[in-house]
């Protein structure tokens, strides 16, 4: 996962939000009641347009914090990022962040959204594995606690206290019939019964997937994510689940991997799972994928229902290890999209079906 492994994001929130955790593989999201000061993170973010918060961070950090805050404030007096030495508290850096309330409850979801997806982004940038959110605009701007804490994670996502990451999703939801039905008619018939399907719940992917989304959005000003899938062995799920579409897979999705193939001749035919570029692979046609879901001796297969940024694609080689300068995916210009980014695709559901 690069610089962001291991992320630990915290939220204080006032007394009546109860401590609520997850933990993420090698990382942890907590939703707590507390002081922003005293978290022991490597960056505590405020943000600039509370003057209550920005003042009590401040203070608790000292003279020689302030005295850096108002010389960058001086250098540029409409920053959107201001990154200060963190004084006297037990954190590397402190971050104050550019933040606008809105009154209209979806545009407000919305800059919370973007006020969260930045802090990481600024966060991974400066090679940090840590931060501390405040619950932003919930004093001056008297904000709803649980609107901003809600917004950062899906409606749908149930609390685990126990470092699950999969979530069987109840056969008598809407949820459950919306992916089940979309699934089969993706199928072609090549379903005859679908056993679960799981939600997946990995926090630090998801963030980082919803940063990369962002970015995308505003360099390409669009939206270009598309709902595709990828079958795989039992094992290779497994993985994902708790390493994300890791590019180091690239190749295994295909009949054999890629550098077998290269180490036995140039001129061998190359299988599927590398012919349109050597990382990872997704199709629109789901009957597609299950070719590559290998089946347990019970005939069980899994397949994910991926969230994958497919922004601006070009017809792929087998040579290409990276997408081509100006383009974010290659494609067989049909069902096929391969990607480069292990931010680029987050595996949203995976369905285990015979």
């Amino acid at each position: 996962m690069g610089a962001a492994a291991g992320l630990f994001a915290k939220l204080w929130s006032p007394e009546e939000i109860k401590t609520r955790f997850s933990d993420i593989g090698k990382g942890t999201i907590e939703v707590e009641k507390g002081d922003i000061t005293a978290q022991k993170v490597d960056v505590i973010i405020g943000t600039s347009s509370s003057v209550n918060l920005k003042n009590a961070i401040l203070d608790a950090a000292g003279t020689a914090a302030r005295t850096a805050y108002n010389a960058e404030l001086r250098k540029n007096p409409q920053p959107i990022l201001i990154s200060i030495p963190s004084g006297g508290l037990p954190c590397k850096k402190i971050f104050l962040i550019k933040w606008r309330p809105e009154q209209d409850e979806a545009k407000l979801r919305k800059s919370i959204a973007d006020f969260i997806s930045n802090a990481i982004k600024y966060v991974i940038e400066h090679g940090f594995t840590s931060v501390a959110f405040p619950a932003i605009g919930c004093g001056d701007h008297q904000c709803s606690t649980n609107l901003v804490i809600t917004t950062m994670l899906p409606e749908t996502w149930v609390r685990s206290a126990e470092g699950t990451l999969r979530f069987t999703v109840s056969n008598t939801t809407p949820e459950y019939e919306s992916v089940c039905t979309m699934f089969q008619q993706a199928m072609k018939g090549k379903c005859k019964q679908v056993v679960r399907i799981e939600r997946i719940q990995n926090e630090q992917w998801y963030i980082q997937y919803i940063a990369h989304s962002k970015g995308f959005c505003r360099k390409l000003n669009k939206n270009t994510e598309r709902r595709l899938y990828h079958g795989c062995s039992h094992d290779a799920a497994d993985s994902i689940i708790k390493s994300c579409f890791n590019r180091s897979f690239a190749g295994v999705h295909g009949n054999t991997k890629s550098t077998v193939l290269l180490t036995i001749s140039i001129s061998c035919s190359l299988s599927l799972g590398t012919a349109y570029g050597q990382s990872v692979y997704f199709s629109t046609n789901a009957a597609y994928s299950h070719d590559y879901a290998t089946p347990k001796a019970n005939s069980e297969r899994c397949m994910f229902v991926a969230r994958v940024l497919i922004g601006t694609t070009i017809p792929g080689n087998s040579s290409m290890r990276t997408q081509p300068i100006g383009f974010d995916s290659t494609t067989d210009g049909n069902h096929i999209f391969v990607i480069y980014h292990d931010a680029q695709a987050y595996g949203e559901y995976l369905i285990t079906y015979k």
